[in-house]
Formats: structure tokens, sequence, C-alpha cells
């Protein structure tokens, strides 16, 4: 087994202040995630006979704990940088659970329905050498240079996953949005996003700006996006040390506060945006979950920098 090079790793060691601190950050989120399937457990039996395109937000705080779920891991390492695309993740949920749970007489969850029809759709062209789509993904495997001997799969039941779909398309419901899928799709020369359906915005800074948090996008997640495109790998990682610059150590901590509290406002978020909707009744339970188990915690770390890193 290699044994890191450990001048290139911050050292957490969990007897220390900052390793005590990180403890303690790592124990708010796990209490965020704890209350959160709850949350999912109490919507889930709330949604019980609703529409199948009411439905959706359920699949987004689903996968917006999943997400949750891996932070405290993280941050009791002192590794922060990495968790910025799964913020980006959870906020990118938290807008659509918002834009889905709007009062709106748009059907936006079969527009979420068909877009996710659509996909599968695409995959299964993919793979179907009979297809325009199967033969252009062929060929563009075959250009690349790691993947350029890869196999294209033969799937002999592409017809039989195929057909449930399109038969979910000519549904009540399904057809009209399909409807306008397409029409978007001529109109913009590309596969239009479910939010655009129905003059809906287009972009997801629009769809920040329709739900109310446009300040959300402009001061988080265009810094997120700098790390997920690998555009701001310069910015604080190079420092000045022993009079020239060197590289920040990986597992640096200073970050991981703003990882706490930035997922903790979003938990708040899509917790209560789903709760108004599925389970009404639970908003007391939810009131007073953060009251003797979050308001402290989250108080002290949307305040004061705590964690302290020498040579700051």
């Amino acid at each position: 087994m290699t044994i890191p090079d450990r001048r290139i790793i911050t050292d957490i060691d969990s007897s220390t202040p900052i390793g005590q601190t990180l403890e303690k950050f790592g124990a708010l989120l796990d209490e965020a995630f704890a209350f959160g399937t709850h949350v999912f457990c109490w919507c889930n039996d709330g949604s019980a006979g609703r529409r199948e395109d009411e439905g959706q937000p359920m699949l987004l705080l689903r996968h917006f704990l999943e997400l949750l779920d891996c932070l405290p891991h993280l941050i009791r390492l002192g590794i922060s940088d990495p968790c910025a695309p799964t913020l980006r993740a959870m906020f990118e949920a938290v807008i659509a659970v918002e834009y889905l749970v709007q009062p709106s007489e748009d059907k936006r969850g079969y527009a979420f329905l068909v877009c996710e029809v659509r996909r599968r759709l695409a995959v299964i062209d993919s793979v179907d050498l009979q297809t325009e789509a199967g033969r252009q993904a062929r060929e563009t495997i075959r250009k690349d240079k790691f993947l350029g001997d890869y196999e294209h799969p033969q799937v002999d039941d592409l017809d039989a996953r195929r057909q449930p779909n399109l038969e979910l398309l000519q549904m009540v419901g399904f057809s009209e949005a399909n409807q306008e899928f397409e029409r978007l799709r001529k109109q913009k020369g590309r596969v239009p996003k479910w939010h655009e359906f129905y003059n809906g915005p287009r972009t997801l800074k629009q769809l920040s700006t329709a739900v109310g948090l446009a300040g959300w996008y402009e001061i988080h997640y265009r810094r997120w996006s700098g790390t997920v495109h690998a555009s701001h790998i310069t910015e604080g990682r190079l420092i000045l040390a022993g009079g020239g610059p060197a590289y920040l150590a990986l597992r640096d901590p200073r970050e991981a506060q703003m990882v706490v509290s930035t997922a903790l406002s979003l938990a708040f978020q899509v917790y209560s945006a789903a709760l108004r909707v599925f389970a009404t009744s639970r908003l007391d339970d939810f009131q007073r979950w953060y009251a003797e188990s979050m308001k402290v915690g989250y108080t002290a770390v949307s305040g004061e920098r705590i964690i302290q890193v020498k040579g700051e």
C-alpha cells in the first residue's frame, strides 16, 4: 500500500481545537440529515393519492438528502473545496423544488417527467446502431484516445425498453408536455430544460430569480461552478511561504465553516418548502427541531470565523 506524502496534506488531529471543531461541524450536518429523513417520510406519507405529476419534489428531496449525507464525512477530515460540487447540486435541487411547489396553472411536474422520459429514450437511441444517434455515438467514442477500442454494447431488447417510454408520452398530461418539448426543441435547436416549458425561466439564473434566490446564485453558485469547471484553481490555492509561492495543502479546513453554514441553510430551505406542500401539520415539528437542536449551532457557524489556520 502506498503511503501518501504528508508534506501536501494537512494533518487534522481530532484531539486539537481544530479537530474538535470539525467534529462539531460534522455533528451539525449529521443532525440535519437525520431530521431530513423524517421530513422525507412525513412528506412521502402526505403525497399519497396525489397525481403522478405532483411527486417530483419527493425525488428531488431524496436526491438532496443523498448529497447532504456525504458532507459530514468530508468535513471531519477538513476537506472543504471538494464540497463545492455537492453544494452546487444541492442548490439546484432546492430551486427545482421551490419552482415545482409554486402555485401555478402549468403542470410543471409533467414537464419534469417528460424530460426524464425523453432522456431515457435518448440513452436507448445512443446504443442502437440502427439510429443516427447510435451511429454518431459510436463514431464519437472511436475518436476518443482512451475509449477508441471500446466495443459498442449489443443490446437485444431495445424495442422492449423503448416502447413503455413511448407509451408514457401518449398518456394524458404527458402528451401535452411532450408537445411543448417538441415546440421548444424546434424553436431553440436543442433539448429544452424542463423549467423552460410554458414560458418558464430559460436558465438556472432565471430559475433562481423566479424562486427568490437570485442572491444565492450570484454569491455562491458562480463560485461553486468555478470549482466544478476547474476554472478557479489558483484562487486561494497558491500562497506565499518562505519568501516564495507555495501550494495550499490538501484537506485545508479554512472553508469548512462556510460549507456547513451553506449546507444547513439549504437544508432548512428545502425542508420548509416540502413540508408546506406535503405535510403542513409537521411545520411545528420543524420549527421546534430548529429551535432545540439547530439554532445555537447554526448561529455559531453563520457568524464570525471559528477556525483560524496558522499563517492567515
